[in-house]
Parts: structure tokens; sequence; C-alpha cells
């Protein structure tokens, strides 16, 4: 008789290698939809997702990457990150951001196909075998902040940085005028940034005419500089230093600015010195490279820091150029740093409002006031009650007998780490009751619906004229003037000639054509 035991044995063992299969394949089936989620979700964020092994060779790279540069990403397959791109961080990081440890938002530059820089803030996780724990590689992402805002506080942090370096750095345009020195260049050479702008590199440099030559001609070249000399400090004593000057590159294939990146021997005992034991020995002797790169990328990058800044200036300036009201930016001295055309217009008729040795200055009760003492006296108030805004007002009397001039100012508390140390220390507002308004007749038809006529009539209201000077100035008669202020009234949802002057006055019609 058969042995059925074993005919069982075999009918279960097939079943249970069918159902391992059918595991298998739904495993298999599962990890697959998972990747294909995971892939149709890489392509939705704005990032790119990068994997590498344990030497730092890329085994992944999402699809986003061909989008923003142009290049797919088989064709980064088995490339190192530092291989497509740069990674510029003034801080301890490996070369080629080939890094065990975790990193996170450190700026990465790369070309596209094209050519054009992409500016990305790079992180990366690395990643361990469960088992074993070792090192199977890095996963990361790569955000494009390419015009981006996000890349300002960024910015803001490598120029916090170059503040607090013990590196010198200086920076000049393509004429050799002098821009930017960081704080510890100014105080190695005893010259403030004030002085620095008066002055040229040479005047710092103790080297031979010749060599002076050399070195410019190097940097004309589009070449960089390199080579140990003296520097000469502002009391007129020589100490040695490293430098490394670079051209920076302008759009037009030109030299947009010059950058110097100088060593002492003090700044490489004290960095020596606090070193710590984990830190890489080869931080400093790095260190100039690094401030190198930081600079190149705010300057020469299509987020350029000091671009951007420049070009939020000129439209600051044109802003404050359309007011009616002066705008005066001033330092603790009072002496203007910056001033719009109508704070220039008074200061120009010299009746009331004065700049002089002891910076803008003018007279109440028949004695001179300094703008200087109201804007200590008023930072003092400030600082007494608790407060971080305090106004102080003065009205200063006018040697052309006209109504005085009426003087508001506010103290300013600034933290900006950029450029001159003389920072702006108050706001002056100056405003002169005998200026008429320069209203725009075709702004008020288009505001408020006014006839051609009536805008002229509102206009010559606004200039404190009367119902009887208006209808002279026009050659029309009272009862026209009337008619018309009625309509003007109903237009501008006033009821009295004086709430009809407030809205005049306080609307954009009077802002300033350029």
């Amino acid at each position: 008789m058969p042995d059925s035991s074993h005919d069982d044995q075999d009918v279960v063992d097939l079943k249970t290698r069918v159902d391992d299969k059918t595991i298998a394949a739904m495993a298999i089936g599962k990890a697959a939809a998972a990747e294909h989620r995971l892939y149709n979700l890489s392509r939705l964020v704005s990032a790119w997702i990068w994997e590498t092994d344990a030497e730092f060779r890329l085994t992944n790279v999402s699809h986003r990457i061909f989008e923003i540069l142009g290049i797919h990403p088989q064709e980064l397959i088995g490339r190192r990150l530092g291989e497509i791109g740069s990674f510029i961080t003034l801080e301890d990081f490996p070369e080629g951001g080939e890094s065990q440890s975790t990193f996170r938002d450190v700026f990465f530059e790369a070309a596209a196909r094209g050519g054009q820089k992409h500016l990305f803030l790079i992180s990366g996780l690395p990643v361990y075998d469960q088992d074993s724990s070792a090192f199977q590689g890095m996963q990361g992402i790569a955000e494009d902040v390419t015009r981006h805002p996000r890349a300002d506080a960024e910015f803001e942090k490598l120029f916090a940085a170059l503040e607090d370096s013990l590196i010198m750095v200086m920076i000049a345009n393509s004429e050799g005028e002098i821009e930017y020195a960081n704080a510890k260049f100014q105080e190695a050479t005893g010259y403030n940034l004030d002085d620095l702008k008066q002055i040229s590199p040479e005047v710092l440099i103790e080297a031979a005419k010749a060599k002076n030559e050399e070195r410019w001609e190097t940097l004309r070249d589009g070449k960089e500089w390199h080579g140990e000399t003296h520097y000469r400090r502002k009391n007129g004593a020589l100490f040695p230093v490293i430098e490394t000057i670079s051209p920076i590159p302008s759009p037009d294939d030109g030299i947009d600015r010059i950058l110097w990146v100088v060593e002492d021997e003090t700044a490489q005992r004290v960095y020596r010195k606090h070193l710590s034991p984990r830190t890489s020995p080869e931080l400093f002797t790095d260190m100039p490279s690094r401030i190198r790169n930081a600079v190149f990328l705010v300057l020469s990058s299509d987020n350029c820091l000091i671009t951007k800044l420049q070009m939020e200036n000129m439209a600051l300036d044109d802003a404050l150029n359309r007011l009616p009201i002066g705008v005066i930016v001033a330092d603790a001295f009072s002496r203007p740093i910056r001033m719009n055309r109508s704070a220039q217009e008074i200061l120009d008729m010299d009746d009331g409002l004065t700049l002089g040795r002891d910076g803008l200055q003018g007279t109440v009760d028949g004695k001179t006031v300094r703008v200087r003492d109201i804007i200590w006296r008023t930072g003092r108030e400030a600082g007494a009650k608790n407060k971080t805004e305090a106004t102080g007002a003065v009205a200063l009397e006018r040697p052309s007998r006209y109504r005085p001039l009426s003087v508001v100012l506010t103290p300013l508390r600034s933290e900006s780490h950029y450029f001159d140390k003389d920072r702006p220390a108050a706001l002056i507002f100056v405003s002169d009751p005998e200026t008429h308004p320069e209203i725009e007749e075709n702004r008020l038809s288009r505001l408020y619906g006014l006839t051609r006529a009536e805008s002229r009539l509102a206009v010559l209201l606004a200039q404190d004229l009367s119902l009887a000077d208006a209808a002279d100035e026009l050659s029309v008669s009272q009862h026209t003037v009337r008619t018309h202020v009625k309509r003007i009234f109903s237009k501008t949802t006033t009821e009295r000639q004086s709430g009809l002057i407030r809205l005049l006055l306080s609307g954009p019609a009077q802002v300033r054509k350029d």
C-alpha cells in the first residue's frame, strides 16, 4: 500500500513554494510601486535628491536635476558631487563635500549645460548598514536658491563671518578704489574704512614701483597674484603679510572688482592656538581659499548680494527723491550719509538748516542748536524709558523771516555687518511750510475722476488759495468756482475745503514725477 504521507508532504512543500513565490512577487510589486511613488514625489519637490556609495560616488540622482541643469541623471552616476560643482563654506568642511557626518544648507554652485551657474543649498545624511554599522554612503537634497530669497540669510552669514575673521579682506572696484575692508583689515592697518576710501592700495604696500606694476599687470590679465610682502600701517610701521589678490570677472569678460585676502603672522598664531582637537589642522591654511571662494560667490553669482543691495539702494533712492518732504539719514554726529532731493533743496537754500563742521545745525530762540545734540538726547531718553524708539522735534528759525522749518528726528539702531563703521544713527525729516505742494493734475483726474478744470482748481486750493483768489487765477467767476467745488466734494467724498486739502496733501497725487 502506497505511503500517502509522502504525497501529502510533497503537496505541502509545493504549496509552500507557491506561497513563497506569491509572497515574493507581492513584495517585489509593492517595492516597485513604492519606488514609483518615490520617483513621482521626487519630481514634484523643488530640490533634487541624490545618493552616493561609500566612495562618495553618485548612485542615484532624481530627474529634477535635468529640469534645472539640463543634465540627465544617468550622466552623473559614478561621479562625485565635487566633480559637478563646488562646495563653498567658511567652516571646517571637507573639500568636495565628502563627509560622513550630517551637514545642512551648505552653498553648492554648479553650472548648467549651457554654462549658466546655479546656486544650491545642499544637505546630506550618512547611511549605515543596520547589521554591521558600516558606512554605506550619503543621501541628501539640493535646493536651487538662485535668485531665491532664502539665500539672503546665508549670504549674510558669509559677510558676518568675514567681519569676525582673523584674515584681512579688502575689496576694490576695477579702478582700484577701495570699497570694503573687514574689521581685521582696518585693525591691522590702523585705517578706518573712510580713510581707506581716500587712498589707493599702493599706499598700503611696501614694494618697489616695478613690483607694483607687475602686480597690476598680472591682475589686468585676469590672473591671480600671490606673494609675500610688507604692509604699511597708518603710523608708518611695517608688518609682513602673505597676500592673494584675485580679479573678480564681470559679465562682459572684464574685471568687475578686485579682492585682497591677506594673512599676517598674528592671525596664524591665534588661529592655531584656538583650533580645537577635533578641527582639521588644514583649516587655517585653507581659510584664505575658503574666503576667496565665499566672496566670489557673493560678488559674482547670479544671486549677488552686493548687486542686490545696490539695486535696492537705487530703488530706495528713487522712492525717497519722489517724496515732497525732506529725508536725511545721518550718523551719530548728524553728518548726512544720504538725503533725498527735497532735503538737498532745503540745505541748498541755507535758510534755517545748515551743514558745518559740527554736522547739521540751526537756530532756536536765537541760539545755535546742533542736530547731533538732539540725536544724543533723544537716544538717551529712549534708553532711560527702555523704549526702542523715540522722537525729537524742533522748529528752526530762518534768517529770511519765513515760517520756521519743521524738523522731526528718530534715532536708529543698526545691526548691519556691511561696509561702513559710521553707521546710520538717525532719520531726520524736514518740512518747509513755504513750499507749495506739487500736485499733478492728471493724477487727480485718474484718482478721483475730476475734469481738467476741477483738477486745476483742486491744486490751487491745496496751495492755500481762497475761492476768490482761485477764481482770479482761473479767470472765471466765483459762482463757477463754487459749482466746481461742489462737484469736487462729491467726487472725492469730502464735505469741506479743509477735508479736501487734507485728502490731497496726504494722498499720492503730490508724489514727485522724478
